[in-house]
């Protein structure tokens, strides 16, 4: 039998079926649910620039970017699948579960953050029509590589769909994705957390209630708070 043995070079290992074999595959399989998990956090905004840097080296992909969206949604505990191509149907980038909601992803790696506030309406509807989910039911979220700035008007979309239609888009960066991994914590909404608009625009908060630490939010702009 082999299975992947921990720290070791070689990626599969041989051992004999018995009672030891038996206490090392549950040891592997134990540590499974740290994959991608920092044993030592340390500074995770530096954790953040390394990331960032390596993504804007790689040639630009939106395919590649949903994927890698899609991926850090999982990692954080939301069931979650990309729309498909050509199925008007699944037009939406993605729809998730989570423990206690689920509803539609709009996802934007450039800048124009508008369009996911609006492509998520349609997104709700489409729902309604197409799968029974029921707007008011719908838990959309809207994930970005970097939260939009302030000059956009963004934010205050979001406050007048809450305001018109009693709806409110969580959104996300990558950046709040990857911190929740590396620290072992899953996504979780309450009442309010993760909404933003014109009077709240930082996501920092909502990140340090779920891994209970502290992130600079100087450092932070950009990742979980606009840049001014």
């Amino acid at each position: 039998m082999r299975i992947n043995s921990n720290l070791s070079a070689d990626y599969l290992h041989a051992i004999a079926s018995d009672e030891d074999a038996r206490s090392l595959q549950k040891e592997s399989i134990s540590e499974l649910s740290s994959v991608g998990q920092i044993r030592h956090p340390g500074d995770l905004i530096e954790h953040l620039d390394l990331v960032y840097e390596r993504l804007n080296e790689a040639p630009a992909n939106n395919d590649v970017m949903l994927l890698f969206g899609r991926n850090l949604l999982i990692g954080a505990g939301l069931r979650t699948a990309l729309g498909r191509v050509g199925v008007v149907a699944t037009r939406m980038d993605a729809v998730y579960i989570g423990t206690e909601c689920a509803g539609a992803i709009e996802m934007e790696f450039q800048a124009d953050s508008l369009s996911t506030a609006r492509n998520l309406l349609d997104d709700l509807v489409m729902m309604a029509e197409r799968n029974g989910i029921a707007v008011e039911d719908n838990t959309p979220i809207a994930l970005y590589s970097l939260l939009p700035n302030t000059r956009q008007d963004y934010y205050q979309v979001c406050d007048d769909i809450k305001s018109v239609l009693g709806l409110q888009i969580r959104t996300l960066s990558l950046a709040a994705l990857l911190i929740l991994i590396w620290c072992g914590k899953k996504l979780r909404f309450d009442a309010d957390n993760f909404t933003l608009g014109f009077r709240n625009t930082s996501i920092a908060g909502d990140v340090e209630a779920l891994i209970e630490r502290r992130i600079d939010p100087q450092r932070a702009a950009g990742y979980l708070s606009p840049v001014k």
